[in-house]
């Protein structure tokens, strides 16, 4: 088992870029370089492994790229992990981190005067960057395996956590795992759509033993799934519950990542939630404060063999310029990532085996992914960070990827001509950051 930190990542990309949907040649094509080197921070994503494999570990490390100062230019915060068994951010090494952009491609740690090291705060993971309460300024929220926290932006600097008196509560025991903003309602406020993935603490913690003495990560089904929540905002910072009202909690399963997207045109948002070993959630927005849980019909909740799969990262974007939104999600080696193709917003189409993602990704465990229009040809790219979960099987410390679209038909695999940088193999185990953003052509 490898140590519980590891360095962060920044990556810019440098190329001469040429407008076609052919493949480029890789004297044209662009590489990218890690930058982290150049800026002076002491963040590293600390998962708190010793000795003692606990259930989160290999999910650590939410990312979130947004302008908390308004100045024009994106600013990075990270998320991090705890000690075990404390579950507790006992020192330094587990706090979060915001790091102002400078303006000249480097970043200095504002953490302590911004207020957002989060000793208070129990296991953090995923990150939501958004300005909640419409005052101009951009606001943070934060999954944790314990209390979710919401972070107010001041303006000066500085945020506020406003946890408590927000509304923003859950069950006890429910590990979160992402939020994301939307305006279900379309009211003008930014509703927050949770994924959840199990109830865990500590002291219900399973230890899981090969006949050879050797541990490791318990299987998901080891853990009962949970209910997805919604939260409507009431304005001057109030949120209230309303998973049961408008049928997100119809359903349990093991939230992942989340995508945001109006799937069927009709201008009311949509929600995707990836899960860990259950079907997948499409929940169709039924433009009176309710959803309807979808994924069956519409042909997303499950691959082409009708089987679930370990579901991780999402993006919800046109990957074939069509004009309507498609889905994706990363999952597991030998599982095959998922692409699915919106057709006019009735169905969606399985495209993984068509676009050659079925070959393309067979032998790499996606966390965190996306589109990108990394060599700015017009078609969405597909980023994906990856890394096994233990490091117990062959292959398990991976490279990123890099698929180009050829025209929205299929994909190319580019990867090792992206630069040495891209290509420094890691686990999830190590652990790796599990949520990645992209950023007009740079990866964080």
């Amino acid at each position: 088992m490898k140590s519980g930190v590891v360095l962060v990542g920044i990556y810019f990309v440098y190329a001469t870029f040429h407008w076609t949907a052919r493949p480029q040649s890789e004297s044209t094509r662009p590489r990218y370089v890690d930058v982290t080197g150049r800026s002076k921070f002491s963040y590293i994503t600390n998962n708190g492994f010793t000795d003692r494999k606990y259930f989160p570990q290999p999910l650590c490390g939410g990312v979130a790229a947004f302008d908390f100062d308004n100045d024009g230019w994106l600013d990075i915060f990270f998320s991090n992990g705890a000690k075990f068994p404390e579950l507790k951010k006992v020192n330094s090494s587990f706090y979060n981190a915001l790091l102002r952009n400078k303006r000249d491609g480097t970043f200095e740690d504002v953490t302590q005067p911004a207020g957002l090291a989060g000793d208070h705060l129990g296991y953090s993971l995923g990150v939501a960057a958004g300005d909640f309460d419409n005052d101009g300024w951009v606001d943070l929220f934060i999954a944790n395996a314990g209390a979710n926290a919401l972070y107010r932006n001041n303006g000066n600097g500085s945020f506020q956590d406003v946890s408590a008196s927000s509304g923003l509560t859950k069950p006890d025991g429910v590990l979160s795992v992402q939020g994301a903003w939307l305006d279900f309602d379309n009211d003008g406020l930014l509703d927050l759509a949770l994924s959840n993935y199990t109830v865990w603490t500590v002291e219900t913690d399973r230890r899981c033993v090969r006949e050879d003495g050797v541990e490791f990560y318990c299987h998901p089904k080891t853990y009962p799934a949970v209910a997805q929540r919604l939260y409507r905002n009431l304005g001057k910072g109030k949120f209230v519950d309303v998973s049961d009202a408008s049928g997100f909690a119809s359903v349990h399963g093991k939230g992942m990542g989340i995508g945001i997207a109006d799937v069927n045109n009709d201008g009311w948002t949509d929600v995707f939630v990836a899960n860990d070993t259950e079907r997948n959630f499409l929940y169709v927005n039924q433009k009176n404060g309710t959803f309807k849980e979808q994924g069956l019909l519409l042909s997303v909740a499950y691959n082409e063999d009708a089987m679930t799969v370990s579901a991780m990262g999402v993006d919800v974007k046109d990957f074939d310029n069509d004009g309507w939104p498609d889905i994706f999600y990363n999952d597991l080696m030998g599982q095959i990532w998922g692409l699915f193709r919106n057709v006019s917003g009735r169905t969606f189409r399985y495209v993984s085996a068509t676009t050659r993602l079925l070959s393309l990704s067979a032998s790499y465990s996606g966390w965190s992914g996306g589109f990108i229009d990394y060599d700015n040809d017009g078609w969405k790219d597909l980023f994906s960070a990856n890394g096994d979960v233990d490091s117990l099987r062959k292959n398990a410390e991976q490279s990123e990827t890099m698929f180009q679209n050829i025209g929205g038909k299929s994909f190319l695999d580019v990867s090792r001509q992206m630069g040495a940088d891209f290509l420094i193999p890691a686990t999830n185990a190590a652990p790796r950051s599990e949520i990645s953003i992209t950023t007009d052509t740079s990866i964080l």
